[in-house]
């Protein structure tokens, strides 16, 4: 099916999915042949269901091999595919550049605290509004590990066209969990007996001498607020990361420098 106007209904109802996500979206939109080929990686590896609606395709992409590799896998799950003039998949593409192909999949929703116990690493965001930084955030914690990240209501919407895209398809690795109140999330780990540390750039206390060889969750604050006042009284710990110049780094930064620190300690 080619579809060559981009008045076409379902055309302008995927361009509104990649520029004006809403957290109440039951779809989104996964742009780029790496991040795609990442989705079916993960899905596969988690239920082996499929959970991509459609495919959207631009014309010039179809002889390039590894979307030919791509659709032959979704064929197999019965997905329907889309062919775009060029013209129409540019319009409504948030990549500058790359292959021509989204896909079209479920969003997740997860919207409240796991009621199983919780165990190893976690991530707690408090009002990270920008996207490269979320995305960055969401990259860093799969690369060291993690398996869950918790979002206070005002963090940015993780599943926006800019936020996949700076993540690079870590999403699918992890359960980011949306909406959390994080005063009762940090409850509810201390009782699991997992050491909750607050990054601070008003403390002495490194986190290179500080023992993060334990279940750890990290909180990390607003871009320019850091962390509420509750939260910082909530935690085991305040750490900081020492620095020759500067009062602090930033967010995505400051993340990425504490988890491999944990990460280094825990495999010593």
């Amino acid at each position: 099916m080619l579809i060559s106007s981009k008045d076409n209904p379902q055309v302008k109802a995927l361009k509104r999915l990649i520029h004006q996500p809403k957290r109440t979206d039951t779809l989104m939109a996964v742009e780029g042949v790496h991040a795609c080929q990442l989705l079916l990686k993960h899905q596969s590896a988690k239920t082996g269901a499929s959970s991509i609606a459609r495919v959207w395709v631009g014309s010039s992409a179809l002889d390039n091999t590894e979307v030919q590799q791509l659709l032959r896998v979704v064929a197999v799950q019965g997905v329907p595919v889309i062919e775009l003039a060029n013209a129409v998949f540019r319009d409504i593409s948030s990549l500058e550049q790359g292959v021509s192909l989204i896909f079209e999949v479920s969003r997740p929703q997860q919207f409240a605290l796991p009621t199983e116990a919780v165990t190893g690493n976690v991530m707690l965001l408090d009002g990270i509004q920008d996207p490269g930084n979320m995305g960055s955030i969401i990259r860093s914690c799969a690369a060291a590990g993690l398996s869950e990240i918790w979002l206070s209501e005002h963090c940015v919407n993780p599943y926006s066209a800019k936020v996949l895209r700076a993540g690079v398809g870590a999403h699918f690795g992890l359960t980011i969990r949306e909406r959390i109140d994080l005063r009762a999330a940090v409850a509810q780990l201390k009782q699991a007996h997992i050491h909750v540390c607050a990054t601070s750039s008003h403390t002495t206390q490194s986190i290179y001498v500080h023992d993060l060889n334990r279940s750890i969750a990290w909180l990390m604050g607003n871009e320019g607020a850091g962390l509420s006042e509750a939260l910082l009284a909530q935690a085991d710990a305040r750490v900081t990361i020492p620095m020759a110049l500067g009062e602090s780094l930033n967010v995505a930064a400051a993340t990425a420098v504490c988890l491999f620190e944990m990460v280094r300690q825990q495999k010593c």
